[in-house]
Order: structure tokens, then sequence, then C-alpha cells
């Protein structure tokens, strides 16, 4: 099975925690599991109930309203929103929107992630619209 999502990991609320962001997701898949797993066997898991998700534009010229999400767990969550009302940029064709998901797995060893990142693996799970399930890995 095919996805063109993508996976995406950063240090967040100051190194203790991973921020993983999944981008592009096609209508009807959704995330439902993200695994963090370390070079000594200690394993971090968020379940559909960690895990948040939104939609966002995909590019500049459209005259759609645009929201953000941002933040989650300990920082603080923001929403942004853009109207181009008055906008002078010639037509373009209209902008696709983009579901993401997000989620905050906290680091059972923040030092030995900083240390050696590519030592730990990530397992995105995403499920589709007939129940399918498969796993994407950075």
């Amino acid at each position: 099975m095919e996805t063109r999502a993508t996976v995406t990991r950063a240090l967040a609320e100051e190194g203790r925690s991973l921020r993983v962001l999944v981008e592009r997701l096609r209508p009807g898949e959704s995330v439902v599991g993200i695994a963090l797993s370390g070079p000594d066997g200690a394993r971090v898991v968020a379940g559909r109930e960690a895990i948040r998700s939104g939609w966002r534009g995909g590019g500049p010229g459209s005259t759609r309203p645009r929201v953000r999400l941002e933040g989650g767990n300990n920082d603080p969550l923001g929403v942004t929103l853009s109207l181009d009302l008055f906008s002078s940029r010639p037509e373009t064709p209209p902008e696709r929107e983009s579901a993401l998901a997000w989620a905050f797995l906290p680091l059972p060893d923040p030092a030995a992630y900083a240390a050696a990142p590519e030592a730990w693996t990530l397992e995105v799970t995403l499920e589709d619209e007939v129940g399918r399930r498969f796993t994407l890995s950075d």
C-alpha cells in the first residue's frame, strides 16, 4: 500500500520529548500509532488518544481561509487563522488542503537521544478508510 505521507521529528520541551509530525495524509488516512524505539530496547508509544490531527493549506495564492495548529503537551496550543481578503496576487489554482497529525513522545533518556538520534527508530502506523494498516519508518 502506498501513501504520500511524510514524517519529521524534532526535539521539544527543552529536549525532554520528541515532536513527531506526519504531513500530507491522503483523504481517509489517519495516524493510529507512533512508536519510538531506542538502541537499548526502550520503547515509547503514542496511541490514538495522544495523537492530535488537523489540516493546513498547501501553498500561496489562495483566497480561502487557512488554519494552522501548533503546540501540545506542555507547550501552549496555538491556532493561526489567515485570510487573504485584500490580496493583490494574481489568481492561481485553488490550493489543496493537507491533513496532518502530531504527537509528543517523552524521551526515556534525553541525553542518549541527543548523543545519537539516528540510533532511535521511529515507526508511524497509518490506517486507511477501510481499516487497512501500514507502517512508515524513518
